[in-house]
């Protein structure tokens, strides 16, 4: 909760690292931790998180939004993608599972690179 609000990261980094310590391969713990070195810009901490959360949770929208970190790197074909899938995972949701301003953002995120790449 603490990463997704952008507050107190020092303090979320230590829980989710001790969460992390009880059960290594729980992909919502290795997601938060991505996410929280994303927000500390520790991007390649974030990417190798993220990455291992990829391979061990259910389909949905808010991973790929994560990985869209891949923005803030330069790779803007890939963070493109990470966000179009993003879009589709949420369609697939059952609508009250949706957050409506989780698509607003994740659809302007997509129209800014996209119009990057299109210069």
């Amino acid at each position: 909760m603490l990463a997704e609000r952008n507050f107190r990261l020092q303090e979320a980094e230590k829980l989710i690292n001790d969460a992390l310590k009880m059960e290594p391969q729980n992909g919502d713990y290795l997601d938060s931790l991505g996410l929280v070195y994303e927000r500390l810009g520790k991007l390649d901490q974030a990417e190798t998180y993220l990455l291992q959360a990829w391979q061990s949770i259910a389909a949905g929208p808010i991973l790929p939004e994560h990985l869209g970190l891949y923005f803030k790197r330069g790779k803007l074909n890939e963070a493109i993608a990470r966000w179009q899938e993003a879009l589709r995972e949420g369609e697939l949701c059952a609508p009250i599972d949706v957050d409506p301003a989780q698509v607003i953002r994740i659809k302007r995120k997509l129209d800014t690179a996209s119009s990057m790449v299109a210069r």
